[in-house]
């Protein structure tokens, strides 16, 4: 609903920001994580929304990432284990 609301987008991104990729708007990405240290659960989905209407950059950053399998078999970094 706030999406049809919003007509077209609502600003200009800085003109030194303009070569790297960019969301404007928002995006869905479904992240399959395998689960190595729980013996009752192999895997989970992780349903991400990204929010290029308030930060495109990182937004569009995440999404070409992902196009180019960035995180493909990439282990989850992490400080300690309560951080997930």
């Amino acid at each position: 609903i706030e999406e049809d609301m919003v007509d077209g987008f609502p600003y200009e991104v800085p003109e030194e920001y303009r070569n790297l990729p960019l969301l404007k708007g928002r995006a869905a990405v479904d992240m399959k994580v395998k689960i190595k240290d729980n013996p009752n659960l192999e895997e989970c989905v992780f349903h991400i929304v990204l929010d290029g209407y308030n930060a495109p950059v990182t937004a569009g950053n995440f999404v070409d990432l992902v196009e180019r399998h960035f995180y493909d078999g990439m282990e989850i970094q992490r400080g300690n284990k309560s951080d997930i």
